[in-house]
């Protein structure tokens, strides 16, 4: 992209000429208001985007970015470009999934994605400036935001069912080979799941046990050691004997 603009750079001469504090001044003004130009330049091309259906103006800010203020743009707008899908309903809370919007491409820029409507009363100019600015995101963030192990298997855990009624709504039948596939899925993420929430609540209990020895004044940290598994799985707490308040995951 080039540069039409001419800018004025202070001299090294003139800042050796304790002129620094001067200058660092000036520059941290001139720093600040270009942060606050480009949040409000962010908010009014959602704002546009969302009113007129048009997000052309969202791809020419963009444009104009450097790559790491591009990677933030995306994600605030993955944040905050969203709306209710009515045609999508959650079947664990009967209520209309939300959903993006917006979609990108290198080739396209951002395009609406077919069928969604974002309500026009959401996103007035006065609401998307009042959002966190997208350079914090990228801050805050150093990139997208990290999924938690919850979210990626509640993710994963969702996927069979909302193939199912995909296909039972087009009336379309899945090969017995994506069937199996589908329940093989299903099945490793809870047992996954099982084994995961042993392994943290014997970590916990095992933390417990050290906290209270060293409290106690019982031994150093360094004289418990945890005990061997025993190849229990969650499933089989409830056989253990009196007085064995261990929690094994499998292998």
């Amino acid at each position: 992209m080039t540069n039409n603009m001419l800018v004025t750079l202070p001299s090294a001469e003139s800042i050796l000429k304790g002129k620094w504090e001067k200058v660092l001044a000036d520059t941290r003004k001139l720093y600040d208001s270009v942060g606050q130009r480009l949040h409000v330049l962010a908010a009014y091309s959602l704002h546009h985007a969302a009113t007129h259906s048009d997000p052309r103006k969202l791809t020419d800010f963009f444009n104009i970015l450097r790559i790491n203020d591009q990677d933030a743009l995306r994600i605030w707008i993955g944040e905050y470009a969203k709306c209710v899908d009515p045609s999508d309903i959650d079947e664990e809370t009967g209520e209309p999934r939300v959903k993006p919007f917006l979609r990108y491409s290198t080739a396209t820029g951002f395009t609406f994605i077919k069928g969604s409507k974002p309500v026009v009363a959401d996103f007035t100019l006065e609401n998307m400036l009042g959002t966190t600015p997208f350079m914090s995101l990228q801050t805050k963030n150093s990139g997208a935001r990290q999924l938690g192990w919850e979210e990626i298997l509640a993710y994963l855990l969702k996927v069979k069912p909302q193939v199912e009624k995909k296909a039972e709504k087009a009336g379309l039948a899945m090969p017995d080979e994506f069937v199996g596939l589908l329940q093989n899925l299903e099945s490793s993420v809870k047992t996954f799941d099982a084994h995961r929430i042993a392994a943290e609540a014997e970590q916990a209990r095992l933390a417990e046990i050290a906290k209270n020895a060293k409290s106690k004044g019982k031994g150093k940290e360094s004289d418990w050691k945890p005990r061997k598994a025993t190849g229990k799985s969650v499933a089989n707490q409830n056989n253990k004997t009196d007085g064995d308040e261990s929690i094994h995951a499998t292998a």
